[in-house]
């Protein structure tokens, strides 16, 4: 709590977003990419996604490490009591964005926080935008606060963020596909 000219400042209902990279050797991204190829994929109007929960080997590493770095951040900042530490990756995919494309916003319902590792990112790729759709965006006047969020890709960049802030990815202005792992968490009880 910030204590300013005799009154109290503190967040309420904070939505914690957590960026870092993943660390991954090239001999691992290049196992990650080949993998991939050979997953089963569903079209879409963006590119391509893959089966949700069909991991292969390699991706299943780096789903296990990036899962790893989310726990041991999310419990510091929300001490997490010993109940709530049960937390369950679900809804695994790959998703490959087009040149040219981008993906609209989404809510994951029923889901604690989102995750997502770029994967191969080229110059000028998709990036993460977080969009405010609540009360905030007309009763705050413009210029005060953000209405959108960006978290910009780079290569194995990672970033965690509250599963009901609409999210999406920006337009692939890049000459090759943004490959991106996701993934949601929640608190199994």
């Amino acid at each position: 709590m910030l204590r300013m000219n005799g009154l109290h400042s503190y967040p309420v209902f904070p939505n914690w977003v957590f960026t870092g990279d993943l660390v991954l050797t090239p001999e691992q991204t290049s196992s990650i990419l080949a993998e991939v190829s050979s997953i089963e994929k569903k079209q879409t109007q963006y590119g391509y996604e893959t089966v949700p929960g069909k991991l292969t080997k390699n991706i299943y590493n780096m789903s296990r490490l990036m899962g790893q770095m989310f726990f041991d951040n999310v419990l510091s900042k929300y001490r997490l009591a010993a109940e709530h530490r049960n937390i369950e990756s679900v809804d695994s995919r790959i998703i490959n964005i087009k040149p040219g494309f981008g993906v609209n916003t989404s809510i994951n319902r029923h889901r604690w926080y989102n995750g997502a590792v770029f994967i191969n990112p080229g110059v000028n790729a998709s990036d993460i935008y977080l969009d405010t759709l609540d009360n905030k965006l007309y009763s705050t006047p413009p210029g005060v606060q953000e209405y959108q969020h960006i978290i910009k890709s780079s290569h194995c960049g990672m970033a965690f963020w509250p599963a009901h802030i609409p999210w999406g990815f920006t337009e692939n202005r890049s000459k090759s596909g943004t490959l991106v792992y996701t993934t949601t968490f929640i608190i199994k009880r």
